[in-house]
This record gives C-alpha cells, sequence and structure tokens, in this order.
C-alpha cells in the first residue's frame, strides 16, 4: 500500500504513529510545505502525481470553517483512493468524503455573515473601549510593594495554545521568574499552554473550529474580557501582567474598570510587524493597529524587551516614563556547561574539531542566508570547523539546498530529515560532513546541543533591531563564545571583544572573518564564554526579569 504523506514542515518530517497504526506495512512519501494559501495548494494540488492508494494531509489545529472547505475542495478528485485530515495535536485522523463538500458549501454565506456580525461588534466594542480608557489612563496606583503578593498572567492569545514556541517560552520563563521573586500567579487562558505549569483559570474559546483568523480571535477577546473581569474580581490581585498580542484589548478594560495596574509585555508593535513580516490583509491590519492603540493609552507599565522597541512604542503613542526596558532572559539551571555535550560530540564524531552552533526556528528574520554564506566562506579554509544547526523552519531546506549546491557535505543528526537528503542524492551526504542538521527536536535537548557548541552564532540583522532573541541569553547561559552582529539589543547587552564578538550588520564577510578568528582562538573563545555567563547571571536570569517588572510598578522610576 502506497500512501502520500503531507504535512506543513518544511524539511521532511516521518508520518506519526496515529498514521503508521492506520496504514500497518504501508510505504510513505512525504511533502512538505504544506499551507491553507490558495496558491501553495494548486500548485501542490498541480504537482501530485496519481498512483497513491491514499493522502493524508497533517494540518495545524484548529480545523476551521475556512480550512475545511478549502481541504473538500483540494482533495476534489485528488489521485488517490482514500483521503484523510489529520491534525496536528490529536489521536485520530478524519477521513474525508465527497458528499462533505455540499454542507460547507451551503454554511458558506451563514459562515460570511456571521464574520461579518463579529467584525461589526469588533469594530463597536473597540470604540468604546477607547473612550471608556481615555477617562482613566493617567490614573495612579500605590508605589508600595504589597504584602500579599498575588498577581493575574492574563493570556487572550489563542496563538499561545499553539505547540512549544518561542512565544511559550518566554511564558514560561517569566512565569518561573514571578515564582523565584515570591509571587503567587494565577493564568487566567483560552487553555492550558503546552510545557506551562501553573494554577490555571480556563475560558475556552467560541466558534474556533467555525470562525477563522482575527475574526475568532476578536470574538474571543470580548468574551475573554467579561469573563476575566470577573475571574480577577474574586481574586483580587496587586496587578495585571499581559503578553500583547493581536486583538488583545482585554487587559486595558479590565484594569480601567477594576482600579487594578497593567503591565503590558510587548516583544514588537504588531500592527506594523503584521505589515513587515507577514501577508496579513488590509482590513485585518487595520483592526490590528486599532487594537493597539487602545493598549498604548490605556496600560499602566510597559515592559519594552529592547532598547530600540522602547523608542517605537514612545513613537507610537506611550507616555515615556511608562515604557521600561527588560530584555529577555534564560534558564541558567537548564542552560549551563557541561549538561550533555560531550555525549553529542562523541555521537557525531566531532571529539576533536571546532563546532559552530545555530538555535532557532529558520526564518527569514534569523539571518539564514548570513548564515549560509559564513559556512560556504568558512568551511574550505578550515577543515577542523564543523557546524551544527539545531532546529526546523522554512528556510532551513534552502540553506541545506544552498550548501549542497556549494559542494559542502551535510549529515543529518539521529535521521532527521531524511527525506530532504534523499532528494540530493548526487551529493556527498554525510561523507565527512562539515555541517550536521538536527530538524526539530524537543525542547529538552536543545541545551545538550548548545553545549556540544565551542561558538554559538546570531546573525540577526536588519529589520529585527528591535527584538530580544531568547537564543542569545541561553548562548550565554551555556557559556559558550557568540557571534552577532552589531545594533539593536545587542550593543546593549554586549561588550564587544570583551563578552561577545560583533560585527558590522548584515554584512557577510566580517562575520566569516570573526568566525574564523574564533575558530582558531581557544584561550579568545574561554573567555568570551565565561564573561557572558557571569553576565547572564547577574542580569538576565527570568528572576531578574521579573524583578524589573514589579520594580517598574512598586518604585519611582519605571525607565530604569
Amino acid at each position: 500500500m502506497k500512501i502520500l504523506y503531507i504535512h506543513p514542515g518544511q524539511t521532511a518530517s516521518a508520518p506519526d504513529s496515529c498514521i503508521t497504526a492506520k496504514f500497518p506495512g504501508a510505504s510513505f512519501q512525504t511533502a512538505g510545505g504544506f499551507s491553507f494559501s490558495p496558491a501553495k495548494l494548486l500548485k501542490l494540488r498541480k504537482s501530485s502525481k496519481p498512483g497513491f492508494d491514499a493522502v493524508v494531509v497533517k494540518s495545524t489545529p484548529p480545523l476551521n470553517y475556512f480550512k475545511e472547505l478549502l481541504l473538500s475542495l483540494f482533495f476534489l478528485g485528488f489521485p488517490a483512493g482514500e483521503k484523510y485530515i489529520r491534525i496536528e495535536g490529536e489521536d485520530s485522523i478524519i477521513p474525508v468524503k465527497p458528499f462533505r463538500l455540499i454542507p460547507l458549501i451551503l454554511m458558506f454565506l451563514p459562515v460570511v455573515f456571521l464574520s461579518a456580525c463579529v467584525a461589526a461588534a469588533a469594530l463597536v466594542y473597540t470604540c468604546a473601549a477607547s473612550v471608556g480608557v481615555s477617562f482613566v489612563k493617567n490614573r495612579k496606583f500605590q508605589s508600595v510593594m504589597p504584602t500579599e503578593k498575588s498577581l493575574v498572567f492574563l493570556c487572550p492569545s489563542l496563538q499561545l495554545l499553539e505547540t512549544f514556541r518561542g512565544s511559550t517560552s518566554h511564558v514560561k520563563g517569566t512565569l518561573s521568574g514571578f515564582v523565584k521573586s515570591g509571587w503567587k500567579p494565577v493564568i487566567i487562558s483560552p487553555g492550558k499552554m503546552d510545557g506551562v505549569e501553573g494554577e490555571y483559570r480556563i475560558i475556552p474559546p467560541l466558534f474556533r473550529n467555525l470562525l477563522t483568523g482575527g475574526i475568532v480571535d476578536m470574538l474571543f477577546d470580548m468574551v475573554f474580557t467579561f469573563r476575566a473581569m470577573g475571574i480577577i474580581k474574586k481574586i483580587k490581585p496587586a496587578f495585571i501582567y499581559q503578553r500583547h498580542g493581536r486583538y488583545c484589548i482585554s487587559g486595558v478594560i479590565i484594569s480601567a474598570f477594576l482600579g487594578i495596574p497593567l503591565v503590558l509585555e510587548m516583544n514588537a508593535l504588531l500592527g506594523w510587524e503584521s505589515g513587515r513580516w507577514s501577508n496579513t490583509g488590509g482590513l485585518l491590519r487595520f483592526f490590528i493597529s486599532l487594537y493597539e492603540k487602545i493598549c498604548l493609552s490605556g496600560a499602566y507599565r510597559f515592559s519594552a524587551i529592547s532598547g530600540k522597541l522602547r523608542e517605537d512604542i514612545i513613537a507610537a503613542g506611550a507616555v515615556p516614563e511608562k515604557v521600561f526596558i527588560n530584555p529577555n532572559g534564560a534558564d541558567a539551571q537548564k542552560f549551563r556547561p557541561g549538561c550533555g555535550g560531550d555525549e553529542i560530540r562523541r555521537e557525531t564524531g566531532i571529539e576533536n574539531r571546532v563546532a559552530a552552533g545555530f538555535s532557532g526556528s529558520f526564518y527569514p528574520w534569523h539571518g539564514v542566508d548570513f548564515l549560509a554564506d559564513a559556512i560556504i566562506k568558512t568551511i574550505p579554509a578550515n577543515s577542523q570547523l564543523v557546524f551544527i544547526l539545531i532546529g526546523e523552519g522554512p528556510e532551513l531546506a534552502p540553506l541545506v539546498k544552498k550548501l549542497f549546491d556549494a559542494g559542502i557535505s551535510v549529515k543529518p543528526i539521529r535521521n532527521a530529515l531524511k527525506e530532504l537528503f534523499s532528494r540530493n542524492e548526487d551529493s556527498e551526504v554525510g561523507k565527512n560532513p562539515s555541517v550536521f542538521v538536527t530538524g526539530k527536536i524537543p525542547p529538552g535537548e536543545v541545551p545538550a546541543f548548545l553545549d556540544a557548541c565551542d561558538i554559538l552564532l546570531s546573525p540577526i540583522g536588519k529589520g529585527k533591531e528591535y527584538s530580544s532573541p531568547i537564543k542569545i541569553f541561553e548562548y550565554m547561559a551555556a557559556g559558550k563564545a557568540i557571534l552577532c552582529f552589531e545594533g539593536g539589543q545587542m550593543n546593549d547587552v554586549f561588550v564587544n571583544g570583551k563578552d561577545a564578538l560583533m560585527t558590522a550588520i548584515d554584512e557577510s564577510a566580517p562575520f566569516a572573518r570573526a568566525l574564523e578568528k574564533l575558530a582558531a582562538d581557544e584561550k579568545l573563545r574561554s573567555e568570551l564564554g565565561k564573561n557572558a555567563r557571569e553576565k547572564m547571571l547577574k542580569q538576565y536570569t527570568w528572576q531578574a526579569n521579573a524583578q524589573r517588572i514589579t520594580g517598574s510598578l512598586y518604585q519611582e522610576s519605571p525607565t530604569r
């Protein structure tokens, strides 16, 4: 039996146990890059060849109405006998029957009408919120540390329910910092977040399987606001802490009505970011900017992850005295020297070589092109230098192909990305490799891979100067030499030549030369790594992060 397995990953991914149990003994052909973009679906449909007994499409949750409609149209006349949908995180696969398309088509106009009603209600809701918040935006709160150290951690964003990612890691770290500082957080969210433990109050979303994208987010924020307000009224926390998200103004409304200070954690200006880094449509981008404007007017304090973002937030309309800088952090117990790196070096046969590593989700803004250039420039003249690429994302497959085209041998670790490498049979795959690729690995394995490296790279360039990459602080905690571009928060965190090497932003040649310098100088690597970890322990633990937050509320100058 021959099965076509289509999944959203950009690199090859083996079918999970739920699918293999459904088709015991079957042979699988995999195809990555699946998304619900009509253009991509059409391209994938045209490239599909006949000869399969079944096709299984893996989708991220939730399977809402519009996704199901697009999939049903995609499957219509598909050259395979049986069709199935596999929803990530669920325990079964869903058969797709041709007659299911009929009720989906009949539902189209009612669902569109409901979406229009939600958008109209959201417009009225935001206008009313804007007026209400304006009356209390200059309210003052006591600056004396409360004896009852309770807080509410507000998580109204549905995106936080997705599988463990950078934002989830940040939430987990921030919560741990509060707990270590003696605070008792209560999490109010639409569900339990992957890998995040704590005391929860759950407010489930409405119509998540019917409405799509920003529409369901707008509806949920309205419901969440009023339900969370009742919960918070009973808890009576000292303050509310919320991670800024698209279509989320629940925190500022609750703060205004209950008279409880809100600290809004901001990792980006989402109105700008939705136009710069995503394909969000004009109407939804209008709503994102509208919601964000209300947040900038109504929050009591803003936790900006970098100095550049603080400047941007103030330029967007926030009162300067309300905005303080609070870089991200890392867990120094989890990320540390000697946490498993030696075993990985033995496994890969690089005990006597210098390893440079990169950890990330391989998005365009992670500087993947500069990473590829650095590898291509340095390997020919440095036989002892190897690279370990940790993670998976949309730019990993193009990067690996670029390395293959340059004649560089790449090897998957632990049989990861098998399909990607099988498509490059003419290359010297895995023979005397200079680059190792892990693909997606559990978060708990990342510290050991960082520990296996001698140098850690972060070529994040222009357009992301406002960011505060968690990986940087994990690199520091690992006690390894760090190489990054100048600019943005890197200039605030590091002293060039003391605890990191920094080169001119978006310039490949100086970055490659600095990498060669580090590869050749063990003493320099050791000194940079030692200094970076010492600084991290003093300034960039999650506990220090939490103390900067509470210090903004209970001291005179929140900008320190």
